[in-house]
């Protein structure tokens, strides 16, 4: 694994140039160096391209899955036992769908953090990446 690498803000690259021009080292080395790091950074950028996708995928997948017990589940209970049900059992099946519904807001926010974050990440390592290649070639 390369030694100067930054996944976070790209300033990896940065400090490891100003560093190794402040000894004086030769421009030769420092471009291995700088090519495997941007090698690294591609490779990193992929993986949380594949990783944000894949959060992307899960959160489409259980939204539908919620969407379904809240939209569903409980307006069909109600339909198919509204001749069997008392007439204050439909005040407590109405807060049920309200803590459903609660849960379920819930549930998606933490989802929908985890697929941002990951997507977040995703476009900071391609951002690395990309800030890499220029310093590298140019």
């Amino acid at each position: 694994m390369p030694r100067f690498r930054s996944i976070e803000c790209g300033a990896g690259v940065r400090d490891s140039t100003a560093n190794l021009e402040r000894i004086g080292a030769p421009s030769l080395p420092f471009g291995n160096v700088a090519m495997m790091d941007v090698e690294g950074l591609k490779g990193e950028a992929e993986a949380a391209r594949r990783a944000g996708e894949a959060a992307a995928r899960v959160y489409d997948r259980g939204t539908w899955i919620k969407l379904a017990v809240h939209f569903f589940v409980v307006p069909f209970i109600v339909v198919v036992f509204r001749h069997h049900l008392e007439p204050w059992s439909y005040w407590v099946l109405g807060a049920l769908y309200v803590l459903v519904a609660g849960g379920m807001l819930y549930l998606d926010q933490k989802a929908r953090t985890v697929r941002d974050r990951a997507l977040a990440a995703a476009e900071r390592a391609q951002r690395d990446y990309d800030q890499a290649m220029k310093q590298a070639v140019g």
